[in-house]
């Protein structure tokens, strides 16, 4: 324990002493914040990795274990969050193709309905029956020619 704690100072010594060697020939003082930056963090890491050591020995799971499993859990569900994704954007193409189609049906009977009506009131009563049975019988022709299909192409 005491010969390991040693060679951590060492290690940690040896890096400074490179690190100032380092930062006084820096080729200009606007890197030297950045310099200081990384090299603070560099110490902190070998700080706390011996340190990680020395409280990941009581117990059965080693940190780079642990590691593994919390990188497999947030594989897992990063797989979950695109699957979940995909199915939500298929739905949304459905109901969207959904809807378009029954507008379009919607804007066609509106249209029939609204040219039967205007031959129905320029015609005499007699004609009225023969246009209104005319106008079910196109209704009924209108119902079996619904949209069946509808394209869109989406760029991603």
């Amino acid at each position: 324990m005491g010969e390991s704690f040693i060679q951590i100072i060492k290690r940690v010594g040896i890096f400074m002493v490179c690190a100032q060697m380092l930062l006084h020939f820096k080729p200009s003082e606007s890197y030297g914040k950045y310099i200081r930056l990384l090299m603070s963090v560099m110490v902190l890491a070998q700080l706390i990795a011996p340190v990680m050591e020395i409280f990941g020995r009581g117990s059965e799971v080693s940190f780079e274990e642990r590691i593994l499993f919390y990188d497999e859990v947030l594989h897992q569900s990063m797989t979950e969050a695109d699957r979940t994704g995909a199915q939500a954007q298929v739905l949304l193409e459905k109901m969207t193709l959904e809807e378009v189609k029954l507008r379009i049906n919607n804007q066609d009977e509106e249209a029939k309905a609204e040219g039967a009506e205007a031959e129905v009131a320029g015609m005499e009563a007699e004609d009225k029956r023969e246009v209104q049975a005319e106008a079910v019988g196109a209704e009924a022709m209108q119902q079996e020619r619904l949209v069946e299909r509808i394209e869109v192409k989406l760029y991603d």
